[in-house]
């Protein structure tokens, strides 16, 4: 699906492939909405084209919105299951386990980050959470 790159707004940020809410009704079967910064070109996604502004002002409403759902997990919550229609058949996943998911494929990209940086003849930055954690 192609979409443009109309500049983030709080009136339009729902276009996150997460903002579904699946709280309220996990049985849907409604598609995500595309992140309106994506270009499709081949194979992939294209976002040189976003003026970084836009894409910050994007991160920050995706985040602030992800702090605020992680204030409601409790055990009720992360037992939860969520649907993810999928063309050979619905899957079932609890929250907990989507969360595992989400937390393994950050790890992926980071060590794809410092591959690339090195590959590219840089030493990456230091990427440790615990580094951006410690007060100085």
């Amino acid at each position: 699906m192609k979409s443009g790159t109309a500049p983030l707004t709080a009136s339009n940020r729902s276009g996150h492939p997460c903002s579904r809410d699946d709280r309220t009704d996990n049985a849907s079967t409604q598609p995500a909405r595309p992140c309106p910064f994506v270009i499709w070109q081949g194979d992939g996604a294209c976002y040189a084209q976003v003026p970084l502004a836009d894409l910050l002002v994007y991160w920050r409403a995706v985040e602030a919105s992800t702090l605020e759902y992680l204030k409601t997990l409790d055990a009720q919550e992360r037992a939860r299951e969520v649907v993810m229609p999928r063309p050979e058949g619905d899957e079932r996943f609890t929250v907990e386990h989507l969360l595992w998911h989400v937390l393994q494929h950050e790890v992926r990209h980071t060590a794809q980050i410092a591959l690339l940086t090195r590959q590219a003849g840089y030493v990456p930055p230091q990427l440790d959470l615990l580094v951006y954690l410690t007060p100085r």
